[in-house]
């Protein structure tokens, strides 16, 4: 990831989560987890990873799929 741009990606992960998650941006620290975000369950991640994709316009390998465990990770995968 580019570190110049860390704070962008970081406020777009925000956003791509948010509405994927039916929240205020608000609703989603920088430093937001699987653990910590309100409804980031099974079926909020597969609602966020799908946001990735669509944002990516490519499906995302399992491994991939599998690195999406907070903001920080959302943010590099949205590169």
């Amino acid at each position: 990831m580019n570190p110049f741009n860390r704070s962008g990606n970081i406020e777009l992960a925000r956003s791509v989560i948010a509405a994927a998650l039916e929240l205020p941006t608000e609703g989603v620290p920088a430093d937001g987890t699987i653990e910590t975000v309100p409804g980031w369950d099974s079926i909020g991640h597969v609602r966020i990873i799908l946001a990735i994709e669509t944002h990516r316009g490519e499906r995302l390998p399992p491994e991939e799929m599998l690195r999406a465990i907070d903001v920080p990770s959302v943010a590099e995968l949205l590169g």
